[in-house]
């Protein structure tokens, strides 16, 4: 909902007014601006160098238009109504599971009275009912284990291996970010060199988007593996741990991108670093849903298969919530980071959210949450 109020108000209080005033665009087009964003997009609404810091006025009688304005208080007031409304969701759900918890609480109620009878498809039946058997095990699962009484070496140990789990996640994002800031450091430079062609300058702007990328989804796969070695006592830890981890990651990566557009492309030399800045992004959302898609199609999904068709001891795969929860918000902290810099930011996030749910659909409701 977010993304589509911010391409409609955006669309006609800023980008219908400078198509007024938009002159012809004489580059050629060649489709690797899907994928690059710049060549024939450059000269387009879709970036914010294009748009005028004057006004537009098509009739001498009626008041000008001013762009600048427009294009500052269109953007300021869709970032206030964005979080007027996200702090209304994050009190609503605040209410509902910690200032109401008992209408959830205890373990009669959950056996009898959770089911929702609205659920009448026969795989929704199926996934709700997996669903509910892990939150029973999950709840059997901490009254036994209130019972086990672990000896002092043993819980120094569990300390230990997770300790040493968060050193090395840790280590893994700061290695992450630092790879990041030099790398884009040394891509700009090569970038702002005049002996190159235009195949070529476009060739340089796709690395750092495709690094970025492989690095967000080959350091969560690393992360994976840590929960083979700390083995948590409740699987709920597992998860909060798992989001904790990737959150810091995500995080770090956006601030370490954050800093070197606000300090090193400000700074340098191109004509017009807002619209790089803009390219960047649009680069980084297109790199992030091509991964998304390759981890679908040929990580979920063949995984489904093989463990159903092919080599049936390793079942259907868990759905990992955590990773793709955190990718999704990763991508839409992007796109409000790039609405600035690219108006029409969200009507690319449109379209690859629409696309990733229905790729994501078929994994999600056959595998094992």
């Amino acid at each position: 909902m977010f993304n589509i109020f911010s391409f409609l108000v955006n669309f006609f209080f800023i980008t219908v007014p400078q198509l007024l005033e938009a002159q012809a665009n004489h580059l050629s087009f060649t489709g690797l601006e899907f994928f690059t964003g710049a060549g024939y997009f450059t000269e387009t609404v879709l970036y914010y160098g294009f748009y005028t810091n004057g006004t537009i006025s098509k009739n001498k009688r009626g008041s000008p238009y001013d762009m600048q304005l427009a294009y500052i208080f269109t953007i300021g007031v869709y970032f206030v109504l964005c979080l007027l409304s996200l702090l209304y969701s994050m009190a609503k759900s605040f209410r509902s599971n910690f200032v109401n918890p008992s209408m959830y609480s205890g373990n009669a109620i959950k056996l009898f009275c959770i089911w929702d009878f609205s659920v009448t498809n026969e795989k929704a039946v199926k996934l709700k009912q997996r669903n509910l058997s892990t939150q029973m095990k999950e709840t059997l699962s901490e009254v036994n284990n209130e019972v086990l009484k672990l000896s002092v070496g043993q819980r120094i140990a569990r300390l230990s291996i997770h300790l040493v789990a968060w050193l090395v996640s840790l280590g893994a994002a700061v290695a992450s970010c630092a790879g990041i800031y030099f790398f884009s450091t040394a891509n700009l430079k090569l970038f702002l060199k005049d002996d190159k062609t235009e195949l070529e300058s476009e060739a340089i702007t796709l690395v750092l988007p495709i690094v970025v990328g492989l690095l967000n989804h080959m350091v969560p796969f690393f992360y994976s593996f840590f929960g083979f070695v700390e083995k948590f006592t409740y699987p709920k830890h597992q998860i909060y741990t798992s989001i904790g981890r990737n959150l810091i990651l995500k995080i770090s990566i956006i601030g370490i991108l954050c800093y070197y557009w606000l300090n090193i492309v400000a700074a340098s030399e191109a004509q017009c670093w807002e619209t790089l800045v803009g390219q960047d992004i649009y680069k980084l959302i297109v790199a992030e849903f091509i991964c998304c898609l390759l981890g679908s199609l040929f990580g979920e999904f063949a995984r489904r298969i093989i463990g159903t068709k092919c080599c049936k001891q390793l079942g259907v795969p868990e759905f990992d919530i955590a990773r793709n929860v955190l990718d999704l918000i990763y991508v839409q902290t992007l796109a409000w980071i790039g609405i600035f810099f690219s108006p029409l930011i969200p009507a690319i996030q449109i379209i690859s959210f629409f696309i990733i749910f229905y790729v994501k659909k078929v994994p999600c409701f056959s595998c094992n949450l």
